[in-house]
């Protein structure tokens, strides 16, 4: 299990001038990447404004289910409630 934390970085920037979120981008882009999901242990310390609508694409691109315990389980890009 690999972790991605970007302790000591504004939440305010932007997933892609996060060095753990761009090291995590670049595993997701990985063909034998060897995972299938990543979990946000805590959303409101991962996303500022409008970035989880932002960033969820990715995920859907690269096939990685988004897990977030808050909504107790998976992000369901089709069900309102979780977007």
């Amino acid at each position: 299990m690999d972790e991605y934390f970007d302790a000591g970085r504004s939440r305010a920037l932007p997933w892609q001038r996060r060095l753990d979120a761009e090291r995590l981008f670049d595993a997701l882009r990985g063909p034998g990447r060897g995972f299938d999901d990543v979990v946000i242990g805590e959303p409101h310390r991962a996303f500022y404004g409008n970035q989880f609508g932002l960033t969820l694409p990715l995920f859907e691109h690269f096939r990685a289910r988004l897990w977030v315990p808050e909504v107790g389980g998976p992000i369901d890009p089709q069900d309102e409630a979780h977007g």
